[in-house]
Protein backbone atom coordinates (compact mmCIF):
# COMPACT_ATOMS: atom_id res chain seq x y z
CA UNK A 1 0.00 0.00 0.00
CA UNK A 2 2.86 2.16 -0.58
CA UNK A 3 4.32 4.57 2.22
CA UNK A 4 1.06 5.23 4.50
CA UNK A 5 1.25 4.71 7.90
CA UNK A 6 0.23 1.48 9.28
CA UNK A 7 -2.87 2.93 10.65
CA UNK A 8 -4.02 4.54 7.42
CA UNK A 9 -3.11 1.22 5.89
CA UNK A 10 -5.29 -0.72 7.78
CA UNK A 11 -8.18 1.14 7.16
CA UNK A 12 -7.57 1.59 3.24
CA UNK A 13 -6.94 -2.28 3.49
CA UNK A 14 -10.19 -3.34 5.36
CA UNK A 15 -12.53 -0.47 4.72
CA UNK A 16 -15.10 0.46 7.40
CA UNK A 17 -16.86 -2.66 7.44
CA UNK A 18 -13.89 -4.93 8.30
CA UNK A 19 -14.31 -6.81 4.48
CA UNK A 20 -10.59 -7.16 2.83
CA UNK A 21 -11.82 -6.17 -0.18
CA UNK A 22 -9.72 -8.14 -3.24
CA UNK A 23 -9.23 -7.44 -7.08
CA UNK A 24 -7.14 -10.34 -9.05
CA UNK A 25 -5.66 -9.95 -12.31
CA UNK A 26 -5.33 -13.55 -13.82
CA UNK A 27 -1.97 -13.30 -16.00
CA UNK A 28 -2.60 -15.77 -19.63
CA UNK A 29 -0.12 -17.23 -21.83
CA UNK A 30 0.82 -21.09 -21.50
CA UNK A 31 2.67 -21.30 -18.36
CA UNK A 32 1.69 -18.93 -16.77
CA UNK A 33 -2.38 -19.77 -17.50
CA UNK A 34 -1.34 -22.78 -15.68
CA UNK A 35 0.12 -21.08 -12.96
CA UNK A 36 -3.12 -18.61 -12.55
CA UNK A 37 -5.03 -21.54 -12.54
CA UNK A 38 -3.83 -23.43 -9.93
CA UNK A 39 -3.05 -20.55 -7.71
CA UNK A 40 -6.34 -19.32 -8.31
CA UNK A 41 -8.24 -22.16 -7.45
CA UNK A 42 -6.02 -22.93 -4.34
CA UNK A 43 -7.39 -18.80 -3.20
CA UNK A 44 -10.87 -19.91 -3.96
CA UNK A 45 -10.78 -23.25 -2.39
CA UNK A 46 -9.35 -21.19 0.81
CA UNK A 47 -11.77 -18.64 0.83
CA UNK A 48 -14.37 -21.35 0.64
CA UNK A 49 -12.99 -22.47 3.83
CA UNK A 50 -13.68 -19.48 5.61
CA UNK A 51 -12.21 -16.42 3.67
CA UNK A 52 -10.05 -14.86 5.60
CA UNK A 53 -6.79 -13.07 5.04
CA UNK A 54 -4.64 -11.43 8.06
CA UNK A 55 -7.81 -12.61 10.36
CA UNK A 56 -9.68 -10.32 8.06
CA UNK A 57 -12.91 -11.42 6.24
CA UNK A 58 -12.17 -11.36 2.18
CA UNK A 59 -14.44 -10.17 -0.91
CA UNK A 60 -12.94 -10.09 -4.09
CA UNK A 61 -14.23 -7.07 -6.32
CA UNK A 62 -12.99 -8.33 -9.43
CA UNK A 63 -11.43 -10.44 -11.84
CA UNK A 64 -9.50 -9.37 -14.68
CA UNK A 65 -7.45 -11.42 -17.54
CA UNK A 66 -5.50 -11.91 -20.51
CA UNK A 67 -5.86 -14.54 -22.59
CA UNK A 68 -6.21 -18.10 -20.76
CA UNK A 69 -5.93 -15.88 -17.50
CA UNK A 70 -9.01 -14.08 -18.99
CA UNK A 71 -10.85 -17.45 -19.33
CA UNK A 72 -9.70 -18.38 -15.67
CA UNK A 73 -11.45 -15.03 -14.34
CA UNK A 74 -14.63 -15.05 -16.55
CA UNK A 75 -14.81 -19.15 -14.63
CA UNK A 76 -13.81 -17.75 -11.12
CA UNK A 77 -16.29 -15.03 -11.80
CA UNK A 78 -18.94 -16.93 -12.98
CA UNK A 79 -19.03 -19.05 -10.10
CA UNK A 80 -18.82 -16.33 -7.85
CA UNK A 81 -22.12 -15.18 -9.13
CA UNK A 82 -24.01 -18.43 -9.39
CA UNK A 83 -22.44 -20.50 -6.21
CA UNK A 84 -25.46 -19.13 -3.78
CA UNK A 85 -28.28 -20.69 -6.50
CA UNK A 86 -26.76 -24.11 -6.51
CA UNK A 87 -23.74 -23.93 -9.10
CA UNK A 88 -20.53 -25.56 -8.78
CA UNK A 89 -18.15 -23.95 -6.38
CA UNK A 90 -15.46 -21.58 -7.69
CA UNK A 91 -12.70 -23.90 -7.51
CA UNK A 92 -14.64 -26.85 -8.61
CA UNK A 93 -15.43 -25.08 -11.53
CA UNK A 94 -11.87 -23.96 -12.81
CA UNK A 95 -10.56 -27.43 -12.32
CA UNK A 96 -13.69 -29.15 -13.67
CA UNK A 97 -12.82 -26.80 -17.04
CA UNK A 98 -9.34 -27.12 -17.22
CA UNK A 99 -9.79 -30.81 -16.90
CA UNK A 100 -11.75 -30.94 -19.51
CA UNK A 101 -9.70 -28.51 -21.70
CA UNK A 102 -6.27 -31.38 -20.80
CA UNK A 103 -5.31 -33.32 -23.61
CA UNK A 104 -6.93 -36.59 -22.96
CA UNK A 105 -7.98 -37.76 -27.32
CA UNK A 106 -5.05 -39.55 -28.83
CA UNK A 107 -4.73 -37.08 -31.55
CA UNK A 108 -3.84 -34.38 -28.86
CA UNK A 109 -2.09 -36.35 -26.72
CA UNK A 110 0.06 -36.95 -30.43
CA UNK A 111 0.10 -33.44 -31.40
CA UNK A 112 1.53 -32.36 -27.65
CA UNK A 113 4.35 -35.09 -27.61
CA UNK A 114 4.96 -33.76 -31.63
CA UNK A 115 5.68 -30.13 -30.62
CA UNK A 116 7.16 -30.81 -27.36
CA UNK A 117 9.83 -33.16 -29.46
CA UNK A 118 10.23 -30.49 -31.96
CA UNK A 119 11.02 -27.66 -29.68
CA UNK A 120 13.43 -30.04 -28.42
CA UNK A 121 15.18 -30.19 -31.54
CA UNK A 122 15.27 -26.66 -32.34
CA UNK A 123 18.32 -27.21 -29.96
CA UNK A 124 20.30 -28.79 -32.03
CA UNK A 125 19.03 -27.88 -35.49
CA UNK A 126 17.61 -25.12 -37.07
CA UNK A 127 14.06 -25.32 -37.97
CA UNK A 128 11.62 -23.36 -40.31
CA UNK A 129 9.33 -20.90 -38.30
CA UNK A 130 5.75 -21.19 -39.01
CA UNK A 131 3.44 -17.72 -38.21
CA UNK A 132 0.23 -19.11 -36.04
CA UNK A 133 -1.01 -16.37 -38.46
CA UNK A 134 -1.20 -19.06 -40.84
CA UNK A 135 -2.87 -22.09 -39.68
CA UNK A 136 -6.43 -20.47 -41.10
CA UNK A 137 -5.21 -20.45 -44.71
CA UNK A 138 -3.92 -23.93 -44.06
CA UNK A 139 -7.09 -24.78 -41.97
CA UNK A 140 -9.33 -23.92 -45.46
CA UNK A 141 -7.23 -25.46 -47.52
CA UNK A 142 -8.63 -29.30 -45.61
CA UNK A 143 -11.64 -30.99 -46.54
CA UNK A 144 -14.60 -30.15 -44.14
CA UNK A 145 -14.24 -32.91 -41.38
CA UNK A 146 -10.75 -32.41 -40.80
CA UNK A 147 -11.91 -28.40 -40.91
CA UNK A 148 -14.12 -28.52 -38.20
CA UNK A 149 -11.71 -30.82 -35.70
CA UNK A 150 -8.77 -28.21 -36.29
CA UNK A 151 -11.33 -25.77 -35.17
CA UNK A 152 -9.88 -25.01 -32.00
CA UNK A 153 -12.02 -21.95 -31.12
CA UNK A 154 -14.89 -23.37 -32.03
CA UNK A 155 -14.03 -26.11 -29.61
CA UNK A 156 -13.21 -24.00 -27.13
CA UNK A 157 -16.27 -21.58 -27.39
CA UNK A 158 -18.35 -25.26 -26.62
CA UNK A 159 -16.42 -25.94 -23.56
CA UNK A 160 -16.82 -22.48 -22.35
CA UNK A 161 -20.72 -23.04 -23.13
CA UNK A 162 -20.62 -26.47 -21.17
CA UNK A 163 -19.42 -24.48 -18.38
CA UNK A 164 -21.01 -20.98 -18.45
CA UNK A 165 -24.63 -19.75 -18.50
CA UNK A 166 -23.45 -16.96 -20.75
CA UNK A 167 -27.57 -16.26 -20.93
CA UNK A 168 -27.23 -15.65 -16.96
CA UNK A 169 -24.81 -13.32 -17.44
CA UNK A 170 -26.39 -10.83 -19.45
Amino acid sequence: MGFLPTGQRQLSWSGVDGLARIAIACQGGGSRTAFTAGALGRLLRWCEAGPALDDQRVQVLALSGTSGGAMCGLLAWYALLTQDAGGRSPAALLRDFWSDLSATEWWDVGLNAALVGATRLEEYVTLPQISPYTFEAWRALTPPPAREWLNGRARLRHLLEQHVDFPKLA
